[in-house]
């Protein structure tokens, strides 16, 4: 079965996620974040979500969505408000994405970068503790994570988690997976603009010297599960400490589903790289 894009995001994430936190009261909208701005573009900003009490660490979600611009940050919202209550302080990141003004190559990954960097600037009004910082992504999110595992910046976080993210977008575009959408971000095939796969495919970035954790669903039918098993494998020999969760009975969306016993994955992993 060949699905669009939109299709499969719009219906797994739209009703298969929001709607179940939704249906079991979970959507907190009383007390809401406090959202804040990393740059001057209209979608460089980021929802602060604080905890009572002093946060266990601070996460730096990353949704995904194929990079579009018709996906948005609320895709992940019942996770955000989930963590918030497992006692995390969570910055859950919009950024510029196809479609948009900056969006792409190389804006998209950029605004990644410069949102983990802003939380020095957070952390001036409010209680992030700069050494344990957690990096997670989904789908594309997981793909940003990965990247920005291999960066050099003024943050650096303790650990990082791709949930069922592209670590090989070479690989991506040579399968004809998800619709077009690797090389859209890229702004062309490895043949076209190759220095750009380097640049940003989590795989040709290795190894990066942070501790990285992979959770990945085996019944994914988005994005296939070798592709984290592949990644990891490629990161343990490149030196890296790397470790991979595969769940049975979970596809692409459970993962991000908070009522689903995938996520119970997600959490563990979370608390392990956190710690």
């Amino acid at each position: 079965m060949t699905f669009s894009r939109r299709d499969f995001l719009r219906v797994g994430v739209a009703a298969g996620v929001v709607g179940t936190a939704a249906a079991c009261g979970l959507l907190d909208e009383e007390s809401g974040p406090e959202r804040l701005d990393y740059g001057d573009a209209r979608s460089q900003f980021g929802d602060l979500y604080v905890p009572s009490g002093d946060p266990r660490a601070t996460i730096v979600l990353i949704h995904g969505g194929a990079w579009e611009a018709d996906e948005d940050l609320d895709i992940v919202k019942p996770v955000a408000q989930d963590l918030r209550r497992e006692g995390y302080m969570v910055w859950n990141l919009e950024y510029r994405r196809v479609g948009q003004p900056g969006g792409g190559w190389p804006g998209t990954f950029d605004d990644i970068g410069a949102a983990i960097d802003h939380l020095e600037v957070v952390a001036e009004d409010h209680p992030v503790d700069l050494g344990r910082v957690v990096v997670v992504g989904h789908s594309a999110g997981g793909t940003l994570a990965l990247w920005a595992a291999g960066r050099d910046g003024a943050v650096q976080p303790s650990g990082f988690l791709s949930l069922a993210g592209f670590t090989d977008l070479e690989a991506c575009v040579e399968e004809g997976l998800l619709a077009g959408a690797c090389s859209n971000v890229l702004g062309g095939t490895p043949a076209e603009v190759p220095d750009r796969y380097r640049e940003a495919s989590p795989a040709a970035r290795l190894p990066t010297g942070h501790r990285q954790s992979l959770v990945h669903g085996i019944d994914d039918d988005v994005v296939p599960v070798r592709q984290s098993q592949d990644y990891t494998a490629l990161a343990q020999a490149a030196g890296d400490a790397a470790a991979i969760v595969t769940v049975p009975n979970a596809g692409h969306f459970q993962l991000i589903d908070i009522q689903h016993p995938a996520y119970g994955e997600v959490l563990t992993q979370i608390s392990r790289l956190s710690n």
